[in-house]
Formats: C-alpha cells, sequence, structure tokens
C-alpha cells in the first residue's frame, strides 16, 4: 500500500460521539464518528511521543482493526476526542488502552508541546500534541489492552528519518511531523 492509498476503513469505526469543532477550534456540537469520518468533520486528537530514558522512539504498528491507517507505523499514540472528554483526560485514556502505560504511576509526566491544525484528504483535526519519558523498567511492562497496536519496537531519530524517506513506506502522518520538529523542540 502507497501513501496515495486509502487510509480510512468506515466499517471498522467505531460507535462513539464526537466533539465537532470548526477552524478557530470552536465547539460547534456533535456527531457519530462514522459521520466525523465521513464527512472527514474537524476534531479534536492528541498524540503523544514516547521517549526511553536514551533517547529511543517507541514506535507502534497499528492493528489491523484500526480505521484510520491500518497496519501503519506510528512514532505516536493517542486518539480521537469523545464528547464532552478533555484533551488531558484522552492522553491518559489512549496511553493506558493501547499500550498499558498509567500516567499516574510514571516517574516522569506527560508534558504539553503544542496544538496545531492538520488537514488532508482523509482527516482533519486539531492535534494536541505531547511528549513523556519513560524508564526501562516501565517500558517492559507495556501491555496491548484494547488491541490496536499490534506491536512495538524503539527506534532513534535517524533510523525513523530513514523509514520516512522511503515513499513507499506506511507512516501515519502525524507521527512523521513530529519527528521532523524533535530538534526544533529541543526533547532530544
Amino acid at each position: 500500500m502507497t501513501q496515495n492509498e486509502k487510509r480510512i476503513n468506515i466499517e471498522k469505526t467505531k460507535d462513539e460521539v464526537i466533539s465537532i469543532y470548526d477552524e478557530n477550534d470552536n465547539y460547534v456540537g456533535k456527531d457519530s464518528r462514522i459521520n466525523m469520518r465521513k464527512n472527514n468533520l474537524i476534531h479534536r486528537c492528541t498524540t503523544i511521543l514516547i521517549l526511553n530514558e536514551r533517547n529511543e522512539i517507541l514506535v507502534q504498528t497499528r492493528a489491523l482493526s484500526k480505521e484510520y491507517c491500518p497496519g501503519y507505523l506510528s512514532a505516536v499514540s493517542g486518539g480521537v476526542l469523545c464528547d464532552g472528554e478533555s484533551v488531558e483526560l484522552n492522553a491518559f485514556k489512549e496511553l493506558d488502552e493501547e499500550l498499558g502505560i498509567d500516567l499516574n504511576k510514571t516517574k516522569y509526566k506527560l508534558q504539553f508541546l503544542r496544538k496545531y491544525f492538520f488537514e488532508e484528504k482523509y482527516c482533519r483535526c486539531w492535534v494536541y500534541e505531547y511528549y513523556i519519558r519513560i524508564t526501562d523498567d516501565e517500558s517492559k511492562n507495556i501491555t496491548f489492552k484494547d488491541r490496536e497496536v499490534a506491536c512495538v519496537d524503539w527506534y532513534t531519530k535517524d533510523e525513523l528519518l530513514k523509514i520516512y524517506e522511503d515513499p513507499e513506506s506506511k507512516i501515519t502522518p502525524a507521527g512523521k511531523e513530529i519527528i521532523k520538529e524533535l530538534e526544533e523542540i529541543h526533547i532530544l
């Protein structure tokens, strides 16, 4: 599958109610997740970059059951906010669901990086971007609770940049965005 092939599988969309926003990140109402996907409505999501103590980046392979970018590599965890859910609560929930990381029990704390608008053919959203470091001991406890993640591996920034240079690689756009800016935001 190339980057130009379909990234959304509507049939795999969960039955959830999602908050809908405008181009200025103002709440305008709610709709079903399937309508949000079908109509490419603007929503909010979180992305969380996970680093270990050696500055390696956790990269997950998304499960084939995912509606957005199934089977793609992703350098971030996170997800779409349900109606009434805060951004921070979503980040905590997604890390626990996807990787079994309980942010209440980690040595390091979640750090906010920035908010930006992301738009492509299949997705329009306000992205709330975070990062966290985890210890080697914490990384040994990663589990795939909700089976949204097929597997994980650790990569250096340079290794990821080489993967991103390959036009045939299946990489989520949000993960690619954050890796490009790592030096600018002085995390590594």
